[in-house]
């Protein structure tokens, strides 16, 4: 994968949880597409009503106040995940910010990136493993820094 698939996805990614942190679930809903487990040959398809009903209802459950890409994992043009973690209340006092942890799966199709969200429910898995989570995404930290101070020498 290039540098324009992570912008593109990154983009995408950031878009959603803007949508979600106004309160547009409708919209943040819609840019979702489901993907087949079975076979990655097939489209991606928008979310049914039933599913996008469900994502609503989610996203206005937890209402998101910012987030984060802790990282991104690009494996195949149909195999890839984004961790994200969505603060839902910032910390206070003596409380713990309050937050939980979205895995999207974004698929390229026709050259073109949807993004999924990883559904366990229907087989879906993420792409890294449990015990890797936590060194891959100090490994995208580490790279996000080390981009970030060459386009500051620029």
């Amino acid at each position: 994968m290039t540098n324009k698939d992570s912008v593109a996805v990154t983009g995408l990614v950031n878009v959603f949880f803007q949508l979600a942190e106004s309160g547009r679930y409708d919209e943040a809903a819609s840019m979702l597409f489901k993907n087949n487990v079975d076979t990655v040959y097939d489209e991606p398809k928008p979310l049914d009503n039933k599913d996008m009903e469900k994502v609503k209802t989610l996203l206005s459950s937890l209402p998101i106040k910012s987030h984060t890409i802790d990282y991104i994992k690009f494996k195949e043009v149909y195999e890839n995940e984004v961790k994200c973690t969505a603060i839902i209340m910032e910390a206070h006092d003596n409380i713990p910010e309050v937050k939980t942890v979205f895995y999207f799966k974004p698929v390229s199709y026709l050259g073109k990136w949807k993004l999924c969200l990883v559904d366990s429910h229907h087989g879906d898995q993420t792409v890294i493993k449990a015990d890797k989570k936590d060194s891959m995404q100090n490994e995208y930290q580490k790279e996000m820094r080390e981009k970030n101070l060459q386009e500051l020498k620029k």
